[in-house]
């Protein structure tokens, strides 16, 4: 489902977004787009590590039309149903190709909050984007982020953040950057970030670690511009 060369970050869009109660769920393809922009100028410092986003319902059409970013390296799969099942797909088949977490503590963070609701569990997914950032097409609407169902109301899934324990120095030792987080206990060579404890089990036992929203988060935020 995803080509994989080294070490490979599998983020949780939807729970990265509704981590942060900024009124995402009034815009959540334009929530999206600005994760998505961001996460290309991290990969863009980044050698021997791929980044590979999982979009889910009304999120995926931020890749499409009118002010979609050009994802460049970032690999941008696309949940045809279930983000869930999609992300521990995609994470199986980067275990199976770069090794998986050592059996040590796998999850990097014991105090986050697990989401509310999840979309429909009917898998599948379409990947988007290459090495040279193509562009992808147009999903259908649907559920994105902690609150669950789309629309307004999914005010209430900001809640669902990471937890107070699983941030890691940006930009240091213990950063997406630096050569630490690799060897860190229970990270491995596949790295999910998620604050969901369902999808954490699911993808620890196919033999990823698991970190939440906060780490990556506190790496964007260093970032310039």
């Amino acid at each position: 489902m995803v080509e994989v060369r080294g070490r490979v970050v599998v983020v949780d869009a939807a729970n990265v977004v509704g981590s942060r109660p900024d009124g995402w769920w009034r815009d959540r393809v334009g929530a999206a787009r600005r994760l998505l922009s961001r996460l290309v100028l991290l990969q863009e410092q980044l050698e021997g590590v791929e980044i590979v986003v999982v979009l889910e319902g009304a999120a995926r059409r931020a890749v499409a039309g009118e002010g979609a970013p050009d994802v460049g390296r970032v690999r941008v799969v696309l949940a045809e149903g279930s983000g869930d099942d999609t992300i521990v797909d995609v994470t199986a088949a980067a275990v199976a190709q770069v090794g998986p977490a050592d059996d040590t503590t796998r999850s990097d963070h014991t105090n986050d909050a697990a989401r509310s609701g999840d979309a429909d569990d009917t898998g599948g997914a379409v990947a988007v984007g290459d090495a040279d950032g193509a562009g992808g097409a147009d999903g259908a609407d649907g559920a994105v982020g902690s609150g669950g169902a789309d629309g307004a109301s999914g005010a209430s899934g900001a809640s669902g953040a990471s937890g107070a324990d699983d941030a890691v120095g940006s930009g240091g030792a213990g950063g997406v950057g630096g050569a630490g987080w690799v060897g860190r206990a229970g990270w491995g060579e596949v790295l999910v970030v998620t604050a969901d404890r369902g999808l954490r089990g699911r993808v620890e036992a196919v033999g990823a670690g698991t970190t939440g929203p906060r780490w990556l988060l506190e790496q964007l935020d260093g970032l310039p511009g």
